[in-house]
């Protein structure tokens, strides 16, 4: 029996920047047409100079910083939703049960192992 796995998550053309208020509202783009599709079990790198956007891609895939234009599907609960335009309650439910974001700065909470922190949500779901 053969199939296709589906994506899990998919991101088209996402655009994100940001204005520097304090600077005359100069404008920054920082992610310009960036696109990804991840397939159950792949594991990704983004790799790249200081400044490139690497951050900013995550939070922008986690919900911390709304995208300017594109869209972040993902598959939540067996249906597909736009992250970009889900509502606050739509994004806590797919945070507590389908994504998770460990940051980079892995000393949020000292003394914390890392698997800990990653295995928390998964222990309270069961």
């Amino acid at each position: 029996m053969s199939y296709t796995l589906l994506p899990i998550l998919k991101a088209h053309n996402l655009i994100k920047g940001f204005r520097l208020h304090t600077q005359g509202g100069s404008e920054i783009p920082v992610l310009d047409t960036i696109s990804l599709v991840v397939y159950p079990g792949e594991a990704l790198g983004l790799t790249g100079a200081s400044g490139a956007g690497k951050s900013t891609l995550m939070r922008c895939l986690y919900g911390n910083y709304r995208v300017d234009g594109g869209e972040i599907w993902i598959r939540h609960r067996d249906e597909w939703l736009d992250l970009a335009q889900i509502s606050p309650y739509q994004m806590q439910q797919v945070r507590r049960e389908t994504l998770g974001y460990v940051s980079q700065f892995l000393r949020v909470i000292p003394r914390v192992p890392t698997l800990q922190v990653v295995a928390e949500p998964l222990l309270e779901l069961g």
